[in-house]
């Protein structure tokens, strides 16, 4: 319309046709297959990514003539009495850390952004769907709540059992039992076990099912 004294055509646009139109330029432009950065990975927080020197492992293949790591290390989720079925990728392995779906991590990474200290399990956990926050902790198909979920009427918490020798490991207690800052545990020992368990605490959490034949698994793959 033409406002009085004016000699210019101004468009009055309707509010709500402004609000409908800002969340569709909203919706436009997330991203739904995106996936989860590693500053996030869902969890309680994570180390920032640091500089790597090619001698720190394990070393990246970066394609440089350099030489580079492959290793193997066995996995499992543990709820109350029983492991869940082996985890699989959920996302392209863009970093070199990920599974065939067998109870192995597979380690050989592609990028600095996830060799030497920067191999964690926060790059497998991203790559794997696996989501752990305040105790909490989420696999896909499966919810356990620190403070709600129970085992045989016991309250439960999160921890993670880590062994140092995977063949070996049903013969010994973990190494490590860590219960802060899972997330950032190292990926750097060949043949080393991890058992993500939500388990009544002092319970004696055993080492993944492939922890036995991690070596065996893991010279196949190479």
């Amino acid at each position: 319309m033409y406002l009085p004294g004016q000699n210019r055509l101004v468009i009055r646009r309707p509010a709500w046709l402004i609000g409908v139109l800002t969340l569709l330029l909203a919706i436009g432009c997330s991203d739904k297959d995106t996936k989860p950065q590693l500053s996030q990975a869902d969890t309680d927080g994570s180390a920032p990514l640091v500089k790597v020197s090619r001698d720190q492992r394990p070393r990246a293949w970066l394609d440089d003539g350099q030489p580079h790591d492959h290793i193997h290390a066995a996995f499992g989720v543990y709820i109350c009495d029983h492991f869940l079925k082996p985890v699989t990728d959920r996302h392209a392995d863009e970093l070199g850390i990920h599974t065939h779906g067998e109870g192995i991590i597979h380690i050989h990474p592609f990028s600095n952004d996830a060799a030497g200290p920067n191999a964690r399990l926060r790059v497998f956990f991203a790559d794997t769907d696996i989501r752990v926050r305040g105790g909490d902790l989420q696999v896909p198909g499966t919810r356990a709540r620190s403070g709600t979920t129970r085992c045989d009427g016991k309250p439960a918490q999160l921890e993670l059992a880590y062994w140092a020798d995977g063949e070996h490991a049903a013969a010994h207690q973990p190494d490590k039992v860590i219960t802060r800052s899972i997330w950032d545990a190292p990926l750097n020992r060949d043949l080393a076990a991890y058992t993500l368990a939500f388990v009544p605490k002092g319970t004696k959490v055993p080492p993944p099912p492939a922890a036995k034949t991690v070596r065996e698994l893991g010279t196949a793959d190479k």
